[in-house]
């Protein structure tokens, strides 16, 4: 099904152009609505749209504006513009925006619709088969460039150029019930059609590379053409999330996201992708199915983050098993060691804590988010704390839930057969003998 939105402020035209033909039966589906230029935009940021239907005159934003503004994005999206009889000065201005046709409101009827669709249909087809011719060569080509460059093999070295770049580091949230929808065949069940969606984007195919690294995790590599970094930052962080809703939308597959800082030479990829994978860690604090950016993370510190797993073992393994006794000794050291430090640095140190302690959770197949309060941003949460006093006592009893939690509702022996599993299925997914 082609993808189609339409916009324009009087329901009734909207309404109308919903039942004039049958949409389905022509090969179209129509994905969103908007009252205006700028509701339109922002659906736009997260809908991969094939024909856009619009009024040319609306409040707010108008149809031109929109159309600029949509064609600077998606220069292959086809736009067909609504018009009254005086407004044809506008329409040509249209015209020279790139639109593909227009319709007079006053002349819509079933024949002109299902007409201005089969052409329309005609277009897109095009559009797919030259995609498709190019794929084989280049696209499918740099997908596994860039799949052996994430992954250290020698075959990814040509991928590069000096160009400046950002890498957007996926993955799947829920794995485990992903894993029990798509059974064994997940390259042709769940990676294929990951990539197929992907590449419907046109945005994706003329501006980036993605690839997967295994059945949960996927690499996004955007090639960065703006003179402003700032701006190339905007767009990639637009294209993570429309590609995210259209994994969403139309796998129902929900997948948090980190974006590394710029690169801007070969030698800088490694620690691109060290950088975007910490920040799709960091789901753990901000809560998942998010972006996260490294050049708007500048609150917490990784090397202290990796220092704080050595220095709180005790307590992170006392919740981990259970262990009262051992519970209560990591408790107040936390607590001594908390009452000396200034308020900031105290707020990290927690943050450090719970960070380490969703890893290790996370490795016994247990989300944080089933344990205490799903969608919770600790960030936000820890550093509205004010004083050390009220920081301490969130803390306390937010390590207490923890731990009650596990004492009386975690079945560790599941745990340890669940882990073993998944290990096996993340080592041997790409093995031909194992069915």
């Amino acid at each position: 099904m082609y993808q189609v939105m339409i916009v324009d402020d009087e329901t009734i035209v909207r309404t109308t152009l919903h039942t004039l033909v049958d949409w389905k039966n022509q090969g179209f589906e129509i994905r969103g609505e908007a009252q205006n230029g700028k509701q339109a935009l922002e659906l736009l940021e997260t809908l991969a749209v094939d024909l856009l239907i619009t009024d040319i005159k609306m409040p707010i934003l108008d149809g031109i504006k929109l159309i600029k503004k949509a064609k600077e994005k998606n220069p292959e999206l086809l736009i067909v513009v609504l018009s009254s009889y005086d407004e044809f000065y506008l329409v040509r201005e249209a015209f020279k925006l790139g639109i593909h046709d227009y319709l007079l409101k006053s002349t819509i009827s079933s024949e002109s619709m299902n007409y201005l669709l089969g052409k329309t249909k005609k277009i897109l087809l095009e559009q797919k088969v030259k995609r498709a011719a190019l794929e084989p060569e280049c696209y499918v080509q740099k997908e596994e460039q860039l799949r052996n460059l994430a992954l250290g093999r020698e075959e990814g070295k040509q991928f590069l150029t000096e160009t400046a770049y950002y890498l957007a580091l996926f993955e799947i949230n829920d794995y485990q019930g992903v894993l029990e929808r798509f059974k064994s065949d997940l390259e042709n069940h769940l990676m294929k059609p990951m990539m197929s969606c992907a590449q419907q984007i046109p945005r994706v195919v003329s501006k980036c590379v993605v690839t997967y690294l295994t059945p949960a995790r996927y690499v996004l590599y955007y090639k960065n053409t703006h003179e402003k970094h700032e701006e190339g930052r905007e767009e990639v962080k637009s294209i993570c999330r429309q590609l995210s809703s259209v994994w969403k939308n139309y796998m129902n597959i929900h997948v948090s996201a980190g974006l590394s800082a710029l690169g801007k030479e070969k030698i800088h990829f490694a620690n691109c992708l060290k950088e975007a994978e910490q920040m799709l860690n960091l789901k753990h604090l901000k809560g998942k199915e998010q972006l996260i950016c490294f050049e708007e993370e500048k609150f917490l510190n990784f090397e202290e983050m990796k220092e704080a797993k050595e220095k709180w073992q005790t307590l992170i393994t006392a919740i981990k098993q259970s262990d009262i006794a051992s519970f209560q000794v990591g408790v107040d050291q936390l607590r001594e060691k908390l009452l000396k430090l200034s308020i900031e640095k105290a707020q990290k140190e927690c943050l450090y804590i719970i960070y380490h302690i969703a890893l290790t959770l996370e490795e016994q197949n247990l989300a944080l988010e089933e344990v205490y309060q799903k969608g919770m941003d600790y960030i936000e949460r820890i550093t509205k704390k004010e004083t050390l006093k009220e920081l301490e006592i969130w803390m306390m009893n937010y390590l207490r839930w923890l731990q009650d939690y596990m004492e009386h509702h975690y079945d560790r022996k599941q745990a340890d057969i669940i882990e073993r599993a998944k290990r096996f299925i993340w080592e041997n997914y790409s093995t031909p003998e194992i069915s």
